[in-house]
């Protein structure tokens, strides 16, 4: 999408010109900008729906910020709880707005005059060649990791994966937290060879409810025990998965590493007030896979049992 731009500097070419003229020749990327056009229109209807909520009659220069002020309040503490508020103002109104904005781009109408955009940019949805195994850890990670340090992520995080430090793998601080060893938790629960287990990364999923995260309420924070294992690695053929066991899609988080998956354990659950510096953050889940793993633990955790009897 480069420009070469000797003719633009000293005016002699319309800069601006040039730009549409180069971004209108990719059908793509004006499908693109087109969504984000969409995005913004969202975005502008929002925070139209918000200050719509200021009655009328004070909508005037020395009221209307007042009762502004009033309904972003409002809305910040319906979020992040009254205490909380102060803590992150913005990440409150954020909250708030936030699901109304995917709403509202989520069920946008596209208009009439674009559809033949969208109708050229994607032409391949019948006839894709097969992903190898890096390029689907790839999209996978885009749509379901958020890294640092383009992203944000603490260890408090609802979604962040944290390391397990070295320390924290010794027989002693596992077998507190777990009842096991690490080697033998490798070997039972997440079935990996012994000659396997320098591949694999012990980690802990940030999980609990949302509400619970937006709001800081006080208390210990629950992590799941997970493992990042390579997608070659073959599991022991001895120990049958446990339905404990939830198998996140393929991600590509390190391209010199390769390709891993993540596994999460629902039996394996521990809870801390502030994990300490050495359990550092190495992702955050998106909340669309998150979900899926706090579904599965939470219906792991209270299945009911039966008692049968040999037929």
């Amino acid at each position: 999408m480069a420009l070469d731009k000797k003719p633009f500097l000293h005016g002699d070419a319309d800069l601006g010109a040039a730009i549409h003229e180069r971004v209108n020749a990719s059908p793509q990327i004006r499908a693109l900008v087109a969504w984000e056009d969409d995005v913004l229109a969202a975005a502008a209807a929002t925070l139209a729906a918000v200050t719509d909520l200021v009655p009328a009659e004070d909508r005037d220069v020395d009221a209307f910020s007042e009762k502004l002020d009033g309904v972003m309040s409002r809305l910040a503490v319906a979020y992040a709880g009254r205490p909380n508020v102060a803590a992150d103002r913005r990440g409150a109104i954020n909250g708030a707005l936030a699901p109304i904005l995917a709403d509202r781009i989520a069920n946008a109408r596209g208009s009439a005059e674009l559809a033949g955009v969208w109708d050229a940019a994607i032409t391949r949805d019948r006839a894709l060649p097969d992903m190898d195994v890096g390029q689907v850890g790839r999209m996978n990670r885009m749509l379901h990791v958020a890294m640092p340090p383009g992203e944000t992520v603490a260890a408090t995080d609802w979604g962040a994966t944290l390391l397990l430090p070295a320390d924290e793998r010794e027989d002693g601080p596992m077998r507190e937290r777990f009842g096991l060893r690490c080697a033998e938790i490798m070997s039972q629960v997440f079935r990996v060879e012994r000659a396997d287990r320098a591949r694999c990364t012990p980690v802990l999923v940030r999980t609990g409810a949302v509400c619970d995260a937006a709001q800081r309420k006080p208390g210990p924070l629950p992590y799941l025990l997970g493992l990042l294992v390579p997608v070659d690695l073959v599991p022991k053929a001895d120990i049958q998965k446990l339905k404990s066991e939830f198998e996140s899609p393929v991600l590509l988080l390190d391209e010199a590493a390769g390709p891993v998956r993540l596994l999460v354990n629902a039996r394996f659950q521990i809870s801390m007030t502030s994990p300490a510096a050495s359990f550092t953050p190495l992702f955050r889940i998106r909340e669309q896979l998150l979900a899926m793993i706090a579904a599965h633990a939470a219906e792991y955790q209270t299945r009911p049992g039966v008692l049968k009897l040999p037929e």
